[in-house]
């Protein structure tokens, strides 16, 4: 995994846990939770932040974890270890999941103007956002997965 790519992967799993008001440990996993953002698939979801866990079998678990939800998130940050199980989580019902120039223009000013000597995005690989992102100069450093299913 290149350098760059590391440091957005160890920073999304740390600020999920940070920004949790309960986390839950799973082999491989962790899970976070926000009563007081019952709908929020971000404040509540499974991530996934090894390359050997086993993604279908916790998806098992996010209703044990979660509690009863409609849907379930699960983000897996290992690029391979995504790619490999997206087909056994579409099959179980799993689907994957940017705004104007303005307002991209303006967080840019205002992380320059900060000292921000690092941004990252994220944008899915078959959404129109990912071109929209590239003719802007974004540059493509990894991937991760997130799969949502009922």
């Amino acid at each position: 995994m290149a350098p760059s790519l590391e440091r957005v992967t160890a920073f999304r799993s740390a600020f999920a846990r940070r920004q949790a008001a309960e986390t839950f440990g799973l082999p491989g996993a962790f899970a976070v939770r926000d009563p007081g953002f019952p709908l929020s698939e971000e404040h509540n979801r499974l991530i996934v932040d090894t390359p050997d866990a086993d993604p279908v079998l916790l998806y098992g678990a996010a209703a044990r974890v979660l509690g009863p939800r409609e849907q379930y998130r699960m983000t897996v940050l290992d690029e391979a270890l995504g790619e490999d199980v997206t087909p056994a989580l579409t099959a179980a019902g799993c689907s994957r999941r940017g705004h104007g120039d303005t307002l991209l223009a303006s967080g840019l000013a205002r992380a320059a103007a900060a000292g921000i000597p690092h941004l990252f995005l994220l944008a899915d690989a078959s959404d129109w956002q990912r071109d929209w992102y590239t003719r802007r100069g974004f540059t493509e450093i990894g991937r991760s997965h997130s799969f949502l299913g009922g």
